[in-house]
């Protein structure tokens, strides 16, 4: 009931402080809230983030984070995302290309991915619309179908909270929502928090399937 209270705006910033405060940071939270927001969204946030602190978001990320998930965090924050709802096939066709090259080409002695490759990842991914990222990973699929997957090859060789990031990057964010919802009561008893912030603070626009 007090998150169907707040406004849109002041629920994503009060989450976002949930995520921050205490010891250490909610970094799974912190995607979700990242990964999923719009453009407006994510600019409303910010305000009344800071209406509310006395730092700027900015500095207080780059405090909490480090290394590439930082900087896709960072990047993210930017509100610079395409949003088109139509993706352009051709384009994901290179992008595609473009990863599986730099994939091919980056990995590591160890089995991971060197920085270069993980910035490009990144930087394909947080200029992408959801709609667009979805037809990139089946592009990928389609020119590559005996190779894993975009994200089994992101799952194998990145780690961490940018995994994670990348991950729900590449979802619909209703798809990422049921996800949760479904693990908050796969349980022996049902994980209310989750539930609360999603049912309790989801955007009117989004309407969970039966």
């Amino acid at each position: 009931m007090q998150y169907l209270a707040m406004s849109r705006p002041v629920f994503n910033a009060f989450t976002l402080k949930k995520a921050m405060d205490g010891i250490g940071c909610n970094t799974e939270l912190l995607n979700e809230i990242f990964c999923t927001l719009s453009n407006a969204e994510i600019k409303a946030m910010q305000e009344a983030f800071e209406k509310s602190s006395d730092s700027r978001l900015s500095d207080r990320l780059r405090s909490e984070l480090s290394g590439e998930h930082e900087k896709l965090i960072l990047k993210l924050l930017l509100a610079g995302r395409d949003e088109n709802p139509v993706p352009d096939l051709a384009r994901a066709r290179a992008q595609a290309t473009e990863l599986f090259e730099a994939v091919r080409k980056g990995k590591t002695m160890l089995g991971g991915l060197s920085n270069d490759t993980e910035r490009k990842i990144i930087d394909v991914l947080t200029g992408s619309s959801p709609a667009q990222c979805r037809a990139i990973k089946e592009a990928w699929e389609t020119a590559n179908p005996s190779s894993p997957s975009l994200d089994a090859t992101i799952e194998a060789k990145i780690g961490g909270a940018l995994k994670t990031a990348l991950l729900y990057l590449l979802k619909d964010p209703i798809d990422l929502f049921c996800m949760k919802i479904k693990t908050a009561c796969s349980g022996l008893t049902c994980d209310e928090e989750p539930l609360s912030r999603i049912l309790g603070g989801i955007p009117d626009v989004i309407i969970i399937p039966h």
